[in-house]
């Protein structure tokens, strides 16, 4: 009787454990959840006017991801970028006289995943770049706190150009439910800009 009670006891343990792990994992592999946040941003009015504002313009691809950063405050969270990683092709201005073809660099991309709460945040709409894709990129180099520089594209969304389709204009809801959509603006200095440097 006893050996049948332990075997009893065991076999529900087991069960417990197994739909425990079953929970778990089906709620770390749920997909996260995407929001627009709003945030100022520097905009133009012309590629011309965009090319004057960018110290460097260059041909990239997205080769990787350094580190993601979510800053919080009282367990809310209050910012956050992601570090990419891009190795230039072609370099068309550089006032810094510092990159060359074959570089790789680190672009600071205003989008970020918080894990805690399974979220994607999209600051000023922006979507992240895609591995293995090319850019066209208008930036302005600044340093980090470890000392290492770091790149930000001109107006965030603007000064990153897509050479091949890829999500760049998806548009996603504020937490508050509301749609706002930026690249009605953006998208005729985008044009421009593959027109004059993407032949």
């Amino acid at each position: 009787m006893k050996k049948n009670s332990i075997k009893l006891s065991i076999a529900l343990f087991l069960a417990s454990a197994i739909t425990l792990s079953a929970i778990l994992f089906f709620t770390s592999s749920k997909e996260p959840e995407h929001y627009s946040v709003s945030a100022k941003t520097i905009s133009f009015s012309s590629l011309e006017e965009m090319e004057d504002y960018a110290d460097i313009i260059v041909k990239v691809t997205r080769t990787g991801e350094e580190e993601t950063v979510v800053k919080y405050s009282q367990e809310a969270v209050y910012s956050g970028y992601t570090f990419s990683i891009v190795k230039i092709e072609t370099v068309y201005k550089d006032a810094t006289n510092s990159l060359k073809a074959e570089q790789e660099i680190r672009i600071l991309e205003n989008e970020f995943f918080d894990e805690k709460e399974n979220i994607v945040y999209h600051v000023a709409g922006y979507n992240m770049m895609e591995e293995e894709k090319e850019y066209l990129l208008f930036l302005n180099k600044h340093t980090y706190s470890d000392g290492k520089a770091y790149y930000v594209a001109a107006g965030i969304n603007f000064g990153t150009v897509s050479v091949q389709a890829d999500r760049r204009t998806d548009i996603y809801p504020t937490r508050d439910g509301r749609i706002e959509d930026s690249f009605e603006e953006i998208e005729p200095i985008w044009a421009a800009a593959l027109t004059k440097y993407i032949k």
